[in-house]
């Protein structure tokens, strides 16, 4: 049994992580239908939603659509480190988990106008600010810990980040893109591909657009409550409608079936698409924003989703024949 002064030797030598999580209570959270904005300590966390019309893909403004539609996240990081004495280090990043798709850098201060860390070509964090030093290797720990740059350019690993420093009395704040990206086929039952892959020609061309156009889209994320005339909801009202809309984009896509627009709303956990209840449901906000869907999945009821069969009703021989619709 250990006396006081062992014990406490032996904790002080215990080797304290070098990252911790800050408490739930040191957390502040404020959750819009176009922002979702987390606060702790001097870290500001801020991802910009897009609540925004999508034009009739057949005739619409091609640069409104490239808007709706590029395949990105916006967010903002805030670090003040004005009352600080010494430099502060931040980083964002992730760890992969696609097996067949190695973690990558993309640029870096010393070349290119885009910095970013990314998983192969389906997932990238993105960003143009200076200042920004990618980095890659087997354990965020590891990254951090890295005192010579050279060597944050490892070859393994399935963890990257992108690493910032601020200087003590600064303020700064980065931007990214958090970009994701599906070439080709990716469908079964019928070949489609994204409506957006006609305007970006890969993940790389989607996080140059979206940055370019940061001030614009974020700008219509802010003025979404305004919009949706929120103001006369009362707080839980809000939070529903926020989580509503949310969800819902999280379950759209929008398809290319051989030259033809696909609107198509996923039915949660279950997978199933754009079944007839769930389209009643989301019938007033799509002709709020966007009314070509309603009529784009009400077409395609009859064209994929109906069939014709025949009943026979007991003690009769004639059949009678009727059109249907599965969902």
């Amino acid at each position: 049994m250990e006396n006081g002064d062992t014990a406490s030797t032996t904790a002080s030598k215990v080797p304290q992580p070098l990252i911790t999580a800050f408490r739930d209570e040191d957390i502040t959270r404020e959750f819009t239908s176009g922002t979702d904005t987390w606060t702790a300590g001097d870290l500001t966390f801020r991802i910009y939603s897009p609540v925004r019309p999508v034009p009739d893909p057949t005739n619409g403004d091609r640069e409104e659509l490239m808007d709706a539609l590029v395949p990105a996240v916006l967010v903002e990081m805030t670090i003040d480190n004005t009352q600080g004495q010494q430099p502060r280090k931040a980083y964002f990043g992730y760890q992969g988990n696609d097996p067949y798709s190695a973690m990558r850098l993309i640029g870096g201060p010393e070349g290119g106008s885009i910095t970013g860390v990314g998983q192969g070509r389906l997932t990238a964090i993105m960003s143009a600010d200076d200042g920004l030093w990618p980095a890659r290797g087997f354990t965020l720990e590891k990254l951090l810990q890295e005192k010579h740059r050279e060597n944050l350019a490892f070859g393994l690993g399935s963890t990257a980040a992108l690493l910032m420093e601020v200087p003590a009395g600064e303020k700064r704040t980065y931007q990214f893109a958090v970009c994701f990206y599906r070439g080709g086929i990716v469908t079964t039952g019928m070949d489609t591909t994204y409506w957006y892959t006609r305007y970006f020609s890969d993940i790389q061309a989607a996080g140059e657009y979206a940055l370019q156009r940061f001030s614009e889209l974020t700008a219509s994320c802010g003025e979404v409550e305004q919009r949706l005339g929120s103001a006369a909801l009362t707080e839980d009202q809000s939070f529903m409608l926020a989580h509503s809309i949310h969800s819902y984009y999280a379950s759209t896509q929008l398809l290319d079936a051989d030259g033809e627009p696909l609107w198509v709303v996923n039915e949660g956990e279950y997978r199933m698409m754009n079944t007839l209840d769930l389209t009643a449901d989301q019938l007033y906000f799509e002709l709020a924003l966007n009314p070509w869907t309603v009529r784009n999945e009400l077409e395609w009821f009859v064209k994929r989703y109906s069939y014709t069969d025949q009943v026979r009703f007991p003690g009769k021989k004639s059949y009678i024949r009727g059109n249907y619709l599965y969902p």
